[in-house]
C-alpha cells in the first residue's frame, strides 16, 4: 500500500464525490454513516502516505 501512486486531486475529488454518492443510497442511516466515516479514514490515510513519500524526496 505504501507504494500507492494517487495524485493528491484525486483525494480531494472523491473526498466529496463518494460521501455524496453513498449519502443518496437507500440504505438505513447507521450503515451509511459508518460507510461514510470508512471512506474518509481511508481518503486521509492515502492523503498522510503522500505527504509522507513527498517528505522522502525532499530529503
Amino acid at each position: 500500500m505504501r507504494n500507492l501512486k494517487i495524485n493528491p486531486l484525486w483525494i480531494a475529488f472523491l473526498t466529496v464525490w463518494v460521501p455524496g454518492t453513498i449519502a443518496r443510497f437507500k440504505i438505513p442511516e447507521t450503515p451509511k454513516t459508518i460507510l461514510i466515516w470508512a471512506v474518509l479514514i481511508f481518503q486521509i490515510y492515502c492523503l498522510y502516505l503522500g505527504i509522507q513519500r513527498l517528505k522522502k524526496k525532499k530529503n
